[in-house]
C-alpha cells in the first residue's frame, strides 16, 4: 500500500473558469487525461461548493474515500473525514459531525505536510472559531498555513482568507485587509475567479464595518458579478446578504428587505445553515428598525435554535442581545432580563480577559515565529546573495583580466603612430573605444614607395567587435603582400573576398559580417588614391570641404549577390589640404540639450572650421567636443577619426 499524500492543486488544471455545476464537472473531468488530475479535481470541486451541492459533493466524497482506502492516503482519508463532518452538520447531526471532525484533525495532523492536510486543518480552524473557541482556532489557522510557506496555489488562498476572516471578526482590520489583499493576489495570479469574489466580499465586509459604504456596494457588486459566472448560488446568496446590510446602512429598508430575504431563502433551499443565521439575523435587524416586532421575532429565535445547535456562539450571543431588546420594546422585561443574562454569559466566555489574553498570546506568537522565520530566510538569503557575488567578482576579474589581455593583442596590431609620423608627420588619430577592446581600428603599412594606412569600422563593438577587428587586419596584411603596389580598391576587393570565404564556409550566405573601411595610399609626390566601403572621406582645400565615396556595401557580403568592385579615387594633395577619415561612432552620439544624435553635418562643420588649427591640439579639441556633446550619457559606440595635413 502507497502512503503517498496528495501534494495539492495544481493550477493547470483550471485553463478555464471552473463552473460550479455537476454538468461542468463531468464534462471537466471527461477533459482530463490522468487518474490524478481527475482526482485532483474533485477535491478542488467539493472544497469550493460543499455548501451549495451537499448531496453531489457526498457522493464525490465517497469516490476520493475509496482512492484514500487503496492508497492508504492519510490525508485524503482526513480531507474526506471533514467534509462528512461538514454534511453531518448541517444535517443536524452535531455529535457525529464532531467525531469526524476530531478524526480528521487527527490524522491531517499525523500527515506529511501538504496543501490536502492544510484545507482540513483550516476546515477545523473553522469549526472551532464558530464554536467559540477561538484561541484554539487561531492556533490551527497559523499552523496549517505554515505548512503552505511557499505555495502560492488556491490553498495558500483559502489559508489567508482564514486568517482574514478571524481577524475581521476581531476588528483588526489592518491585517484582515493584508491577507484579503493576498487571497486577491493568489486568486488573479491563478485565475481563480470564485476565490476572489470570496476575497472581494470579505473586502466589503470591513468596509461596512468602516462605514465606507461606496467602497462595499463597489467591491459586493464584483463580487455578485464573480459568482453569478460561476454558479455558485450559494455564494450569490452571500453577495444578496451583503448587499442587504448595505441598503440597510443607507436608509434604504425596501432595498434592504428584498436582497436579505432572497439571501435567507436560498441558503434555507440550499441548507446552508452559517449563512441562514447570518441573513435571519440581517433581515431581523431591518424589521426592528422599522419597529415591527412580530416579524423580527421568530427570525432571531430561529436563528438562535440553529446558533446553538451548530454551536456558533458568537452568533448565538448577537441572537441573545437582540432578542432582549426586542422583548424590553414589548414590555417583556423578565424575558429581556433572561435573554441579556445569557447573551453576557455566553459573551464572556467567548471575550472574557482569559480567552482574550490567550489570542493576544497567539497573534503575537504569530508575528515573532514570522518575524524570525523572514529574518533568518533574510541572512539565508544574505549569505547566499554574498557567495554569489563572491563567485560573480572571480568571474568578472577573470573575464576582465582576459579582455585586458586582448587588449594589448589588439593595440600591438592596430596603427604603429611611430610609423604615420615617419609618413605624415602632421597626423593625429582619436582612438575612444566604447569598451576595452574595440571593433574600430586604425591601421598602416610600408610598401616600396607607397604608405598604406585605413580607418575601419568592424560589425559589432567590444569583444566580438574585436575579433572581426583581428581577422581584418590579418586580411589586409595578407591582401598587401600578395598585391604590391596595388590600389587600395583592389585590396579592398581581395580582402572582402578573403572575409566571404571565411566567414560563410558553408556557403549560405547567412553572415553579414565585415567592416565599413577607407584604405588610402600615399606616395612621396603627394599622391593620394583610396576606396570607401560604406563610408567617406573628407577633403578640405582653401576652407572647402569635398566629401568622396561611398560605395554603399561591406568589404563583406552585401544586400546583393553581385559583388561590385570598389570605385578607385585619386586626390593630387597641395601644400596645406587637409583629410580627414572617421567611423561613426562620433556622429551616432546621442547627446546635448536634447539628447539627440551629433550627425555627420555636425561632425563635417566642426572639422571644416578647426581644418586650420594644429595638428597637434585636433585630437585634444575633437575630445573635448566629444565629451560635452554626450555629457553624462552612455557612449554608444567606438570612436575613430584620423586626419592629416600634406605638405
Amino acid at each position: 500500500m502507497s502512503n503517498r499524500v496528495s501534494s495539492g492543486f495544481p493550477n493547470s488544471l483550471f485553463d478555464e473558469p471552473m463552473y460550479f455545476s455537476m454538468e461542468w464537472l463531468k464534462a471537466r473531468l471527461e477533459k482530463l487525461k490522468t487518474e490524478e488530475e481527475r482526482l485532483q479535481l474533485k477535491m478542488v470541486f467539493v472544497n469550493s461548493c460543499s455548501d451549495l451541492l451537499i448531496e453531489e459533493t457526498n457522493k464525490i466524497c465517497e469516490e476520493i474515500d475509496e482512492v484514500a482506502e487503496e492508497r492508504n492516503d492519510v490525508a485524503l482519508k482526513a480531507f474526506v473525514l471533514i467534509h462528512k463532518s461538514y454534511f453531518r452538520m448541517a444535517s443536524g447531526d452535531l455529535a457525529e459531525a464532531q467525531r469526524k471532525a476530531e478524526e480528521a484533525e487527527r490524522l491531517a495532523v499525523s500527515a506529511p505536510a501538504s496543501t490536502v492536510s492544510a484545507i482540513v486543518l483550516q476546515m477545523c480552524a473553522f469549526n472551532y472559531w464558530v464554536s467559540g473557541q477561538r484561541d484554539k482556532a487561531l492556533e490551527m489557522a497559523y499552523y496549517s498555513r505554515a505548512q503552505l510557506t511557499g505555495i502560492k496555489d488556491e490553498g495558500m488562498g483559502w489559508s489567508d482568507f482564514q486568517l482574514a476572516v478571524f481577524h475581521s471578526d476581531l476588528k483588526d482590520y489592518d491585517t484582515a485587509l493584508k491577507y484579503f489583499a493576498n487571497v486577491a493576489e493568489i486568486a488573479e495570479r491563478n485565475s481563480s475567479s470564485y476565490q476572489l469574489a470570496r476575497a472581494q466580499s470579505g473586502q466589503a465586509g470591513i468596509a461596512i464595518a468602516q462605514e465606507r459604504i461606496d467602497d462595499a456596494l463597489r467591491l459586493t457588486k464584483n463580487a455578485l458579478d464573480g459568482y453569478v459566472k460561476c454558479g455558485h448560488t450559494t455564494a450569490v446568496s452571500r453577495a444578496q446578504n451583503d448587499l442587504g446590510v448595505i441598503f440597510f446602512k443607507q436608509g434604504n429598508l425596501g432595498e434592504a428587505k428584498k436582497n436579505l430575504t432572497a439571501a435567507m431563502e436560498t441558503r434555507r433551499a440550499a441548507n446552508y445553515i452559517p449563512g441562514l443565521i447570518t441573513s435571519q439575523i440581517e433581515l431581523a435587524k431591518v424589521y426592528l428598525a422599522e419597529n415591527d416586532f412580530t416579524r423580527a421575532q421568530p427570525l432571531l429565535e430561529e436563528a438562535l435554535l440553529w446558533s446553538s445547535r451548530t454551536k456558533s456562539s458568537q452568533k448565538a450571543v448577537t441572537c441573545y442581545m437582540m432578542l432582549s431588546s426586542l422583548h424590553k420594546n414589548n414590555g417583556n422585561h423578565l424575558a429581556a432580563l433572561d435573554h441579556l443574562e445569557k447573551g453576557y454569559e455566553l459573551k464572556t466566555i467567548l471575550t472574557g480577559d482569559e480567552a482574550t489574553n490567550r489570542i493576544k498570546h497567539l497573534q503575537q506568537k504569530h508575528a515573532t515565529e514570522q518575524a524570525d522565520k523572514l529574518a533568518k530566510l533574510e541572512q539565508q538569503k544574505n549569505a547566499e546573495l554574498k557567495h554569489a557575488y563572491d563567485a560573480i567578482e572571480d568571474q568578472n576579474k577573470s573575464i576582465l583580466d582576459s579582455i585586458n589581455y586582448a587588449q594589448k593583442i589588439q593595440s600591438a596590431l592596430l596603427g604603429s603612430r611611430t610609423m604615420l609620423a615617419k609618413h605624415i608627420p602632421e597626423s593625429f588619430v582619436l582612438y575612444l573605444p566604447k569598451d576595452i577592446v574595440s571593433g574600430d581600428f586604425w591601421w598602416c603599412a610600408e610598401e616600396k614607395d607607397e604608405f598604406y594606412f585605413a580607418v575601419a569600422d568592424c560589425t559589432g563593438h567590444g569583444v566580438p567587435g574585436a575579433f572581426m577587428s583581428l581577422l581584418n587586419i590579418n586580411l589586409l596584411n595578407r591582401a598587401l603582400a600578395d598585391y604590391e603596389g596595388a590600389a587600395p580598391s583592389v585590396i579592398l576587393g581581395e580582402v572582402r573576398r578573403h572575409v566571404i570565404a571565411s566567414l560563410n564556409k558553408e556557403g549560405n550566405d547567412q553572415s553579414r559580417d565585415g567592416m565599413d573601411v577607407v584604405l588610402c595610399s600615399l606616395n612621396k609626390n603627394g599622391l593620394l588614391r583610396f576606396a570607401c566601403a560604406n563610408n567617406t572621406l573628407l577633403h578640405v582645400r582653401n576652407g572647402e570641404l569635398s566629401v568622396f565615396g561611398p560605395d554603399k556595401f561591406p568589404v563583406g557580403l552585401g544586400a546583393t549577390a553581385d559583388l561590385e568592385p570598389f570605385t578607385s579615387f585619386e586626390i593630387q594633395l597641395q601644400a596645406g589640404d587637409m583629410v580627414y577619415m572617421s567611423t561613426d561612432g562620433f556622429s551616432d552620439q546621442f547627446g546635448g540639450p536634447k539628447g539627440k544624435k551629433y550627425k555627420q553635418k555636425q561632425l563635417r562643420q566642426f572639422l571644416l572650421e578647426h581644418s586650420s588649427d594644429g595638428i597637434s591640439q585636433m585630437d585634444s579639441l575633437l575630445e573635448n567636443e566629444f565629451n560635452l556633446w554626450k555629457g553624462t550619457l552612455e557612449q554608444v559606440d567606438d570612436v575613430l577619426i584620423m586626419g592629416f595635413r600634406f605638405g
